[in-house]
This record gives structure tokens, C-alpha cells and sequence, in this order.
């Protein structure tokens, strides 16, 4: 006889960086070892935090006795391995990632290794026993591409005016002067040879110096790697000990420029990223001995499988409060003010219009204990030593006492009138329920369309609000079908349903409660992701906000990088293919070859830079 028993995982590994993390399956295949234990697996669903499932032998093992032998090797493997996020200061090479990871790899006691060169950072997987988070940092130091903590500021060269900021621009610029100025001197004023000799000379120094600052630098710090910049470095020197000064003059000035383009684009996209952190706020409202207090200069530490909740929505975002209906005995001050003690510690937009209209009656609410949100059904928290549960009347369903028929009329009516309903029980007495209001957002009709126009065929609502709400909002947006009432198991299974009778399915949610959904869909959008670790670890794209507006831009942009990546390719494969047979018969040298290899490079740069001046016009580029 096998029984089973669930831990949630951040439990048995505490400072997991990723639910799929190579410790994962580590630990996976250590429990499978274990006496008693059949097995051991990974449970993700409904958006829940993961769990670990363990089926065991009850004859062999107690539950006591499982759940210690978890831990036990969990915190076996949580001594033995650590997970470190470097972040890196600048990066010159264009295949610098790969000579980051190259450099990690060799290293005694580093197990995995991935750096990004857009996000500015490294994230090394390494034995406890042989390395550790300092000397990571200081081998990041040696190859060149210091780490900064913090608290250190990020030096972005604005001290240096323009020049400082566009040095590559500034050396492939002076490399193409110095190129253009000895070419015209000698052929056409008649300088002599030795002093058109010299421009070339510091035209080759000024196009060359990343490539022998970077090739010394990796000398001195015995981190040499034979890469592209040596190639194009061997292949300009090559052309002047051939006396072909005017060709490898050339080539650095092409290749320089298109370093110093690509570093244009890796920064726009590193800018980006980075800007993300605004959105993170500043100070933050602790509770110290009963007391709120705002804080500075703190971290607050998230653990691994916990969420920030950021709300799936279409309407304005202002709801009101429109009705409240207590019940019998009970007033609307003492119903709304239980709600509002509750709901001020959500950021759910219609917790807040709540707070507005408690707020707006001058009513004073008492304090509240920590808030718990229950998965597509409410919330619960602890107001004057009694449980309050405010929700759908789903989060009563199963419960010995049901709520009384006169609040089932109350929900009822609410919801025919396109209102979303709040019902309230305060240590085990109902209080009511509330009516909420809200108007769609401007122009999520218009937004719908445009989405039409670009090819989508059918646009349904899966929503779990009441059926009164959905339809009322659907009726004016101009949705096709409406679906409401929803958990997060029936948007899994409506996705599939879906893909049964279309061949593509995209899903738009928030990342959290609809995070099944989004895994399940052919391409899963989250909107508002910048605070949701579920939103980037289901979805195909993350979007920032959670202006729904941005939809058709964000598709218009895909296709057209899609089709730049196609011309791309074409450009670059078929280079090839002229310069090779071109070389092979004889009819181009091999130094020409190269100065239109890295030309055609070039273009690719430019034709991809295009991208940074998309409009959004139905899709396409203005």
C-alpha cells in the first residue's frame, strides 16, 4: 500500500533560485534512493507555490518520518551546492558570453554557468566544498568584467560628455577620417607614401584598439581565446604586410562600426531591462510592534515559489462601491468597515475602491492581521480576534453552514445588474455583501479591433467573475464569447478545449491565477509581469504594464522582427555563398572577400536597428 503527502518545496530548499533548477531533479533522484519511499516528483498546478509529492510505504515509514527525510536531503543538497547572480559592468566582445561561461566552466567546483549579455549578468551553479560566491566575484574581476554590489552606483560615462558615451562611435569614426584622409591625400594631392603610410598607421591604431586591449588584457589575465577579434585583428595586419594598407584600414573601420552598433542595441535593450527596477518601489510599509512604519534602505526578501500578486484586467481600474447590503442587524457602517480594515492591505482595484468609500465616510477601521489570499475565491485575515472571509460565494461552497437564502437573493440580484459581489462573514456571523462597479478601459474596444484587422479570428473572455458582470462587460468591449465564473482548472481546460477546435490558441492573463492557462496556450501573454516570478516562468512574453492597448504593438513588433530575421538570414547565408564561390574561382582575393564579409555584416546591424524605430500602424512600421 502506497500513501502520498505534499511539502511545499522553498520548504525543503530554502534559497532555490528557479522550481526548475537542476537541485530540483537532484533532489528528485535523491528521495527516489531512499527506503520507503517510492518516489519523489515536483507538483506545479493552479498557480499555486510548488510542492513536493512524495509516495511512500506507510508500513516502512511514518508521515513524521517522511517529511524528515525530506528535509534531510534537502538541506544535504542546499550545503552541498550554492547559486550565485553576478552582475557585470560592461561587456566589449561581441562573443563575450560564451568566453564568460568558458572561463566559469574551468573553474574547480562551478557545475553550471549561463550569462546574459543584454541582462548584465552571470548566474553560476557551483559545489560549496571548492569555490565560493567571493571567489566567483573575483574571477569575474579577473576576466576584466567587474561585478558591482548594490549599493555600488553604475558608472555610465556622463561625466564624460558625449564622447564618453559614444567612444566606439567615436574610434570607428576617426578610423573611416584617418582611411578617407590618407586614400584622397596620396591618390589625389600626391602626399608622399611614408606620410599616407602614417595615417594609415593610427587609422589601424584607432580601429584596432578594442580588439589589442581586449586581446592583452586577456593575455595578462591568462584568459586568452582565439575569437573573432583576433581574426579580423590577424586579417588587417595580414593586409598590410601585403602592402594592402587601404583594404585592412577598411576592414577595422567596418568592423569597428559594427561593434560600436550592436553595443548601441545591447544597450537600448540592456536600458530596458534595467528600467524594470523602477518599478520596484523605493520605501515600503513594515509593521513593527503593532505600528506601520514606512522604511528606506531595506530588502524585502521574496523566497523562491512566493508571488507579488498583480492583477488579468480590461476594465478602468476605478471601480466604486455601488451597493451595500447588509443583513439583518447589521449596518452599512459596520459591514463596510470590517471590509475596508481587510481590504486596505490588497492592492486588488476593488479592494482599493472599498478603502475609497470607507475613507470618503469617515469611518475608522481597526486593525487587521496579516492577509491571506485565497486562490480565485478571496481573501481571509483576523480583525478583532475573529476570522473575516470576504469572496465569491465560492469561497463558502462545501462548508456545513451555508450562507442563508436571503444573502444567495442578495448575490443574485447583484449580479443581474452587472455588479461584482463582495460577500462578507465575520467570525462566523454574515455581515453581507457589497456591490462593485466598473466601466471598461478607453478604447479596449478600438484595441479588440485592431486585433481583428491583424488576423485574430475569435477573442473570448475567460474570466472568474459572475456571469451578469462578464456579459455586461463583453456587450461592450465587443467580445465574441464570454466564459465566466471561472477557477484557474477551468481556464486549463477551456485552453484545451480551444485547441481541439482552433490550430493556435494565445492567452492573455496576469501571470498568476491564470498562469495554468498560459503554460497550456500556444503562446502565453502576461500582462503586467514586472513584479510576478509565474508571469516569467509560463508565459512566452512577459509584458510590463497592463495596458491592454499594447497587444497589437506587441504583435505588429514580433512579426516584423520575424521578418527582419528572415532577411537577415538571407543576407548572411547568401554572402556566403557568393564570397565562397567568388574566392574559389578565382574571381576575388581573399582580402576583399573579407572587407564585403564584414560589409554585408553591417547591413545585418543596420537592417536589425531598424527595429528601434517601429510604429505601431495595424502592425507595421511608419
Amino acid at each position: 500500500m502506497t500513501e502520498k503527502t505534499r511539502i511545499e518545496l522553498r520548504l525543503v530548499l530554502p534559497d532555490l533560485p528557479d522550481e526548475r533548477d537542476a537541485c530540483v531533479a537532484r533532489l528528485e533522484s535523491r528521495l527516489g534512493r531512499e527506503r520507503g519511499i517510492t518516489r519523489g516528483h515536483v507538483v506545479y498546478d493552479d498557480g499555486r507555490p510548488a510542492s513536493l509529492c512524495l509516495h511512500y510505504d506507510p508500513d516502512v515509514l511514518s508521515l513524521a518520518q517522511v517529511e524528515r527525510v525530506a528535509r534531510s536531503a534537502g538541506a544535504e543538497i542546499h550545503d552541498r551546492y550554492g547559486h550565485a547572480l553576478l552582475e557585470l559592468r560592461a561587456v566589449g566582445a561581441e562573443d563575450a558570453a560564451a568566453g564568460i561561461e568558458a572561463a566559469f566552466r574551468a573553474m574547480p567546483g562551478v557545475v553550471g554557468v549561463s550569462a546574459s549579455i543584454p541582462a548584465q549578468r552571470v548566474r553560476v551553479e557551483f559545489e560549496r566544498s571548492h569555490t565560493s560566491v567571493a571567489q566567483l566575484q573575483a574571477a569575474l574581476q579577473e576576466l576584466g568584467y567587474a561585478s558591482r554590489t548594490p549599493r555600488e552606483p553604475e558608472h555610465d560615462h556622463e561625466h564624460d560628455g558625449w564622447i564618453g558615451r559614444n567612444r566606439e562611435f567615436v574610434m570607428s569614426l576617426a578610423t573611416g577620417l584617418l582611411l578617407a584622409a590618407a586614400w584622397v591625400g596620396e591618390n589625389r594631392f600626391g602626399i608622399p607614401h611614408q606620410v599616407a603610410i602614417g595615417l594609415y598607421l593610427a587609422a589601424y591604431l584607432a580601429g584596432g584598439f578594442d580588439l589589442l586591449r581586449h586581446l592583452f588584457g586577456g593575455l595578462i589575465k591568462r584568459s586568452f581565446r582565439f575569437d573573432i577579434d583576433l581574426l579580423m585583428l590577424l586579417a588587417a595586419v595580414g593586409a598590410a604586410a601585403m602592402g594592402e594598407w587601404v583594404e585592412g584600414a577598411f576592414l577595422l573601420f567596418l568592423f569597428s562600426l559594427a561593434h560600436a552598433l550592436e553595443h548601441y542595441a545591447l544597450g537600448r535593450a540592456r536600458d530596458a531591462i534595467r528600467a524594470l527596477s523602477d518599478l520596484a518601489p523605493a520605501k515600503a510599509i513594515v509593521q513593527r510592534d503593532g505600528i506601520e512604519q514606512e522604511v528606506l534602505g531595506e530588502t524585502v526578501i521574496v523566497h523562491p515559489a512566493q508571488r507579488i500578486p498583480v492583477d488579468g484586467t480590461v476594465r478602468a481600474g476605478k471601480p466604486q462601491v455601488t451597493d451595500l447590503l447588509p443583513m439583518a442587524g447589521i449596518s452599512e457602517a459596520e459591514l463596510l468597515r470590517i471590509t475596508a480594515a481587510v481590504e486596505r492591505r490588497s492592492q486588488h482595484p476593488l479592494a482599493a475602491a472599498v478603502v475609497r468609500r470607507a475613507e470618503a465616510d469617515h469611518i475608522e477601521l481597526p486593525e487587521t492581521s496579516d492577509v491571506e489570499s485565497v486562490t480565485a475565491r478571496g481573501v481571509r485575515s483576523t480583525v478583532e480576534e475573529k476570522v473575516v472571509e470576504i469572496g465569491s460565494l465560492r469561497m463558502f461552497e462545501g462548508e456545513p453552514a451555508a450562507a442563508p437564502e436571503v444573502l444567495n437573493r442578495m448575490v443574485a440580484d447583484l449580479q443581474q445588474r452587472g455588479r461584482s459581489v463582495m460577500v462578507v462573514r465575520h467570525g462566523g456571523r454574515w455581515l453581507g455583501a457589497v456591490g462593485l462597479a466598473d466601466a471598461p478601459r478607453p478604447h479596449v474596444r478600438q484595441t479588440l479591433n485592431r486585433l481583428r484587422e491583424l488576423g485574430i479570428e475569435t477573442l473570448i473572455m475567460l474570466t472568474g467573475d459572475n456571469k451578469g458582470v462578464a456579459e455586461a462587460i463583453g456587450r461592450e468591449i465587443g467580445i465574441d464569447h464570454i466564459r465566466a465564473g471561472l477557477l484557474p482548472e477551468d481556464k486549463v481546460a477551456a485552453i484545451r478545449e480551444l485547441l481541439e477546435t482552433h490550430d493556435q490558441v494565445v492567452m492573455v492573463g496576469d501571470g498568476v491565477n491564470d498562469a495554468p492557462a498560459l503554460a497550456n496556450a500556444t503562446v502565453g501573454i502576461a500582462m503586467g509581469g514586472a513584479g510576478t516570478a509565474a508571469a516569467l516562468e509560463t508565459a512566452d512574453v512577459a509584458l510590463m504594464g497592463d495596458d491592454v492597448g499594447k497587444l497589437p504593438f506587441a504583435i505588429g513588433l514580433s512579426r516584423r522582427a520575424r521578418r527582419i530575421i528572415a532577411e537577415n538570414l538571407v543576407i548572411a547565408l547568401g554572402t556566403i555563398v557568393v564570397l565562397s564561390a567568388a574566392t574559389t574561382l578565382g574571381f576575388a582575393r581573399i582580402g576583399p572577400a573579407v572587407v564585403f564579409h564584414e560589409g554585408s555584416t553591417l547591413v545585418v546591424i543596420l537592417n536589425s536597428l531598424r527595429l528601434l524605430a517601429y510604429r505601431q500602424d495595424l502592425g507595421e512600421s511608419g
